[in-house]
């Protein structure tokens, strides 16, 4: 399993795990999603540190946000995957549950929402579906 999808498995089962903090390994793809989500108010912080286990590695640690008491992540979902890459025009970039959620988009312009890359013009990969 990718670090991506390591990442994303981790932020959909910690409602059900009852934790608001996970911890993966560091890559700048998930480093990059995790900024998009801290900004669209998903996650509440992100922290980027060295493994102590593992000379010259990082790691990220991420804090879901909570609404009431739940998680404000309840689903994920991954569009492209590492045999099969999902690419789309910026007039083929669809809404997530009518505005509600948000698609990650992976762009020559770096890693944005697909609301951002929309603007822009720019299309690019899907790389998941965040509600």
């Amino acid at each position: 399993m990718d670090n991506l999808s390591n990442f994303l498995s981790s932020l959909k089962n910690i409602g059900t795990a009852g934790k608001y903090e996970i911890t993966v390994n560091h890559s700048n793809l998930v480093e990059n999603v995790a900024i998009v989500l801290k900004e669209r108010g998903f996650l509440e912080s992100v922290e980027v540190s060295d493994n102590p286990k593992i000379k010259n590695a990082k790691t990220i640690k991420a804090k879901i946000s909570s609404i009431e008491g739940a998680p404000a992540i309840s689903e994920v979902k991954r569009i492209s995957k590492s045999g099969v890459r999902v690419y789309t025009g910026y007039k083929s970039i669809k809404k997530v549950l009518g505005g509600r959620g948000v698609s990650i988009i992976s762009t020559t312009k770096g890693v944005m929402t697909g609301e951002d890359a929309y603007r822009q013009r720019l299309g690019g990969e899907i790389l998941c579906e965040i509600y």
